[in-house]
């Protein structure tokens, strides 16, 4: 154990210690985060275009969305289909969309 610890003034005393030390310590690291200076200069950053913009701009949505009640439809996935095929008549008092 710490020698703070065993001290005559007992664990209030220890507590007192390890609050302010926690304090100073978080305030200290809050503190660090401003470090930058006056003189800090933005690097210049050159990005590269998209991969693909223009096919996502040339790309048109060829079917349309699916009811909203069955919105798992729209994944075209069919374990999907077969879950919610399976689950739907156990909850007939779900509300629809």
């Amino acid at each position: 154990m710490n020698c703070l610890m065993l001290s005559y003034k007992g664990w209030p005393a220890a507590r007192k210690f390890i609050l302010r030390m926690s304090l100073a310590l978080a305030l200290g690291a809050s503190l660090s985060g401003c470090a930058v200076g006056p003189k800090y200069n933005r690097p210049t950053v050159t990005l590269q275009p998209f991969h693909n913009a223009p096919s996502v701009e040339a790309r048109t949505t060829s079917l349309p969305a699916p009811p909203l009640d069955q919105w798992w439809t729209g994944f075209r996935d069919p374990e999907l289909t077969r879950i919610f095929t399976l689950r739907r008549p156990h909850f007939p008092n779900r509300p629809r969309v």
